[in-house]
Parts: structure tokens; sequence; C-alpha cells
């Protein structure tokens, strides 16, 4: 094999073979080493785990031996995708032929000086991506090189932006992403007029960019998560695929040009101050169009989007806006959409049945609007891939429909704030993702995976060239529990919640609604429940908040919570000297996505364990707290308690529990009422 100039072993598991190493550096005619995906870790080869594969290649420059058939040297090296890691040599710098160099995503830790690239004057491909890497060269510093494509994502290049950039010019493909700079972009940079990809997000760049970029054919243009503001900039709309300029503060309207870019896939404008009309033109060539995102910004006018004929549209976020008026059909309409965002703005009217169409559709929340009407029955009939159903702060009237309990998918029903009334129907036991306890269980009930867009990346161009990879993408919910609003992201499918506070629903509770094993958050408060609270409700170990506040239910506390030294009232602990809940305590811990971890798996772990801990943070004013204890003292339990009413007592605010005293004929009266609504 000493003729072998291309070796090509990527998607190989070598991480078991030994001896391959001293192979490859036998190979002396070797032009091209492929080991991409390999898995590959430190160690691999036989050698030790301080130093690296790198070290143990052979990097000696070969010469030309027209007998041995042998060439210049390594051209193309390839170690993407592993768990190496240790320090990259300097010796990776005499590689004079190489003109690929790939180690994206490893675990490499090396500051990388000029020395690293002394010699690499025919590098065009350079990936040093998703590393622990820092670059520490001059400010004058001129690399040997003239590439097309540099990919430093996640490496540390700034504070400033690189000056040694401007020698690029072959330069199309560029990502700084997360790299560390800060400033303004220097106006050389955008006479680097070659650019199709180009990623310049979660830095601290700042300023306005300049006004036209129509001579750069981007396909790919990310520049989120920094502080450019101004208006946008004008693009080539016959190139662009992907935009993504999300947490800016650019202001103004989006370009009309925008309404004509035929092969865009993913538009996400989030988080800005963008306002006007969604288009002004017609957007009904947008026939490729899988992601749009103009959530968070201070749009007002008509939503023209209205004419999408889009098929391919997966997830429509429109959240936080000033919209207005009834939900269009057009935009709900879609076969394909599986995430539909349109909470805090002013929609009136009912949901459109066109959204019957939206069979895939995962997620639906249209919480703080103004939408009015009974809650449809087809949500349960047509909606059957339902995971979120976010109704919060509407107009909705009359009963829960009972074909809710059809959605086997259903984690996250949150029906609080409207005017509902009725009964908790006793199907509410048959939400399946809501009884499973294990969390690969719950996955396993899931038609499709947590969401992710599918769109062009730097590895890969689009159309014709190239093929698709992974563009990033996860979905995002509030959910108020314990008290506080917290928005889920890569966690929400770990989540399963049910609110229905503040409306006027009454009756008993179902003693179904405790076979919810796997619920997480479960808030009642605020409505007009009685009778006694159900027994078997200290089987749902996995709840980390119950709120059952202000309603006329009684009874006493399930044994199941005895370990829970905060709770108190008859059995327990005497509710004297107990210090209450303040809810400012932990109000900053409800920010970002480390809560969700910590909440989460706790509850989790301690689910599995002991059962589950209830909490209480809301204050009621203490003159209703011993007005209401006065009128109920002895009616704890009426009936069945006797005497041993008196020592029972109502449940302190601190554990989210209210529970009232309620009179047995009363109870026995409304045991009827419940019957008949169960029944219906």
């Amino acid at each position: 094999m000493t003729s072998l100039h291309h070796l090509d072993l990527s998607s190989v598991d070598l991480s078991n073979v030994h001896g391959w190493l001293h192979d490859i550096n036998m190979l002396p005619s070797l032009v091209v080493l492929k080991l991409t995906d390999a898995q590959l870790q430190a160690g691999a080869g036989g050698f030790h785990d301080h130093t690296t594969l790198l070290h143990h290649l052979n990097f000696t420059e070969k010469k030309n031996d027209s007998e041995s058939g042998s060439t210049d040297g390594l051209n193309t090296l390839s170690l993407a995708n592993n768990k190496l890691n240790g320090t990259i040599p300097e010796s990776i710098g005499q590689l004079s032929q190489l003109s690929l160099l790939n180690l994206s995503s490893n675990s490499f830790v090396s500051v990388l000086t000029e020395s690293h690239f002394a010699n690499l004057v025919n590098l065009g491909y350079l990936d040093f991506s998703y590393n622990s890497f820092q670059l520490n060269v001059s400010d004058n510093w001129g690399p040997p090189f003239n590439a097309f494509t540099i990919q430093m994502c996640s490496c540390r290049v700034g504070p400033i932006f690189p000056a040694w950039l401007g020698s690029q010019t072959m330069l199309s493909e560029l990502c700084l992403s997360n790299s560390r700079i800060s400033g303004s972009i220097p106006p050389w940079f955008w006479n680097l007029t070659r650019f199709n990809l180009l990623d310049l997000s979660n830095n601290n760049l700042e300023g306005r960019l300049t006004t036209s970029l129509e001579n750069f054919n981007l396909h790919l243009v990310d520049l989120s998560s920094n502080r450019f503001e101004g208006p946008l900039p004008k693009l080539n709309a016959n190139y662009l695929l992907v935009i993504n300029l999300n947490n800016n503060p650019f202001s103004g309207s989006i370009p009309s040009y925008f309404a004509v870019a035929t092969r865009i896939q993913i538009f996400s404008f989030s988080n800005n101050h963008i306002n006007g009309k969604a288009f002004r033109h017609s957007s009904r060539n947008l026939t490729f169009l899988q992601l749009f995102d103009i959530s968070n910004n201070d749009m007002s006018r008509g939503l023209l989007v209205a004419g999408i004929q889009h098929q391919a549209l997966e997830i429509i976020k429109l959240s936080h806006n000033n919209f207005s008026g009834r939900i269009l059909d057009g935009l709900v309409s879609l076969t394909n959409l599986r995430s539909l965002h349109l909470r805090n703005n002013g929609f009136s009217g009912g949901l459109s049945l066109s959204l019957r169409k939206a069979n895939k559709l995962e997620i639906l929340d249209v919480g703080e609007n103004k939408i009015s009407g009974s809650i449809p029955t087809w949500i349960g009939e047509k909606l059957s891939s339902l995971i979120v159903l976010r109704l919060i702060s509407n107009l909705f009237k009359g009963t829960i429909p009972k074909q809710l309990s059809k959605l086997s998918y259903l984690q996250i029903l949150d029906l609080a704030h409207n005017g509902l009334s009725g009964c908790i129907t006793y199907t509410f036991g048959d939400f399946k993702a809501m009884v499973v306890t294990n969390h690969s269980e719950l996955l396993s009930l899931l038609s499709i995976p947590p969401t992710t867009m599918r769109s062009c990346t730097f590895h890969e161009s689009c159309t014709g060239i190239h093929t698709y990879t992974t563009f990033p993408y996860f979905d995002s919910l509030l959910i108020i529990a314990k008290g506080l609003q917290m928005e889920y992201s890569k966690l929400l499918s770990l989540v399963t919640s049910m609110d229905l506070s503040n409306n006027k629903l009454s009756y008993e509770l179902p003693k179904e609604l405790t076979k919810l094993h796997g619920l997480h958050f479960l808030n009642l408060s605020y409505n007009l429940f009685n009778g006694k609270i159900p027994e078997s409700i200290g089987d749902m170990k996995q709840l980390e908040s119950l709120d059952l506040l202000e309603n006329n239910l009684f009874g006493t506390i399930p044994s199941a919570y005895n370990w829970n030294h905060d709770l108190c009232g008859s059995p327990l602990q005497n509710c004297t000297n107990v210090t209450q809940y303040s809810k400012g305590e932990n109000e900053e811990e409800g920010k970002g996505d480390w809560v969700e971890m910590l909440w989460l798996y706790i509850g989790l772990a301690t689910g599995f364990i002991t059962g589950f801990w209830v909490i209480i943070e809301e204050y009621v004013i203490q003159r209703r707290i011993e007005r209401k204890m006065k009128k109920n003292a002895a009616a704890i339990d009426a009936g069945k308690q006797g005497d041993r009413a008196s020592d029972n007592e109502s449940l302190k605010k601190k554990n989210r529990w209210n529970v009232l005293d309620h009179k047995e004929g009363n109870r026995i009266e409304n045991q009827d009422l419940v019957f008949s609504c169960f029944s219906a």
C-alpha cells in the first residue's frame, strides 16, 4: 500500500482498533487523510492522554520520489467530530501542500500562534470550530494563505475585529460566531464581496450596517445576538436562503424585497424594534419558507402573510407584537405547520376553523389575546399531534370539552384566566403523556422529535452543490409555576403542566385526575371547586407544585406528605411559628436555562424517591383569612371527623394548598350535581 494516496475512514468506528496510527505513518504517498466522525478519543492509536493524535502523525514534508510515486505531502487532513483533546503542534504549520484542514468539533485546547500557520501557503479550507482555541497573532499579521473558507465558530478570536481578514480576498464562507469580538465592523470588510455564507452571531458587535449588501450573493447570513442598529440592510433576494437577525436593536420596517426572496427557507427577525407590516407586498412566492419568526417586535399593521401559500412552512412565531383583528385563515391552514406562536397580541374573535387542517401541529400558543367563544371540540379530534395547548388569558367561555383528553401527546395544558365553567370531566385522567413517569417512555409517545429546522450551513451549500444539514432551532414556551414565569426551551420536552386557574370551574375534583402520575405542575386555584380533596392525590409523586388556593375544598392532608417538614395543619404540625414563604426570595431564580435544569431535575429525582413537595407563594389579605377561619372553624371534614373537626386547622399559604372547611349538608347536595357532570 505504499502507493496509497487517498484514505477515508470517516464514520468508521476506530475506538477499539489498535495500531492503525503506526500503519498510517507508513504510507509515504498519502495525500488525503479523512478520519471525520471516527469515534477517535484521547489515547487513540495507543498514545498517552497528555499528547494528541496530531503529535504522532508524521508531518515531515515528503520529497518527490519518482520511483516510489510519493507526492510532496499531505493535501487534506480532516479529524472533525471526534473526541480528541490536547494541544495542536506547531509542526502542522509546515505542511505547505495542505489545502484542507478540518479539526472542528473536538476538545482541543491550544493557543494558536503565527507558527501554526507559517507555511500553509496552499490552505483554502480552514475549520477550527467548536474547540477551546485562542488565536494569538500580532495586529499586523498577514496569513500566508488566501482561503475561501474560514470557520472559527466558538474560538477566541477577539477582542477586536481581526484585521488579518482584510487579506482574504477570496473568502466566501466565514464563521466567527461566539468569538468574543467587540466594537464595530471596519469599512474594509464590506469590500470582500465574495461572501455567500456569513456568521458573526453571538458577539458584541455594534453600529449600523452598510445600507446595501446587494453585491453579496449571500445564501446564509447570521448576525443574531449583537448590538447592530438602524434599518435592515438591503440584500440580494435571488440567493438568500437563511437570514437570522434575532436579538439586535434593528429598527424600521421589513424591506419589501424579502417578499420575493423565492428561495428563502429561514426568516428570523425576533427581538428587534421592527415595525410596520410583515410584508408590504404579496408573499405567495415564498414556497420554500420553513420558519417565519418576527416575534418580540413592534409590528402592528395588517398581517399580509395571510396570502402565504407555503406548504413547507413549519414554524410561525408572531408573539409579542401589536397585531389585532381575527386570526386569518391563510395563516393557520398550512398542512405542515408544527408550531404556531401568537401570544401577547390583540387577536380577537374565535379560533379559525381552518386550523383543523393543521393536523401536524404540535404547539398552539394563542395566550394573552382577546379570543372569545367556546373551546372547539375539534381541537381534540383533529389536532391529534398537539404537545402544547396554551389558551391562557383570553375570553373563552363555556365548558372544557372532554374531547381534549384524546390528545395523547399533550404535555402542557394552560387554560388559565378565562371564563370557563362547569366541571373537570373524568376523562382528564386519560392524558397519556401526563400519566407516564419515565422520560424515555414519554419521548417514545411523541410522533415527531423536538423541533429542529433543516437548512444549509457552512460545511455544505444548498441547491445543487451541497446537501442539507441541520439548522439549530429550539422551540420555547412560557410556563407559570411556583409563582414564577419561566421560559423553557431545550428542556421543554421534559415538562408536564396543567393550569386551569382563575376560571369559574366548579363541582368536585374527579379522582381520575390523580391518575396523572407524570404531572409536574398542577394549578386549580381561584375557582369554585367544592367537596373533598381526593385522597389518591398523594399518588401523584412527580408533582413539584400543587395550587388549590381559593376554592371550597375540605379534607385532611394525605399521609404521603408527612415527610414535608414545611407542611403544617392537622394532622401535621401546628401552623404557628412557621416562617411564611416570600416570593421575592425566589424571584431571580426564574431566569435562565440553568433554572430549568435545577428545578426540573431536582423535581424528577425527588418524585422518584419520596413523592412531591407542595409550595405556596400567594398571600391572601389577613382579614379574609381570619374571616374564613372563624366561619368554618368547626367544619373540617364535618360528619366524618365529629369532635375531631375542631382540631383540624386550615393549611398555611406556604404550601399552596388552601383547604377550606365545608358543611356536610352542602357537600352531599353537590355530589348529585357532580354525578350529572361526570356522567355527561
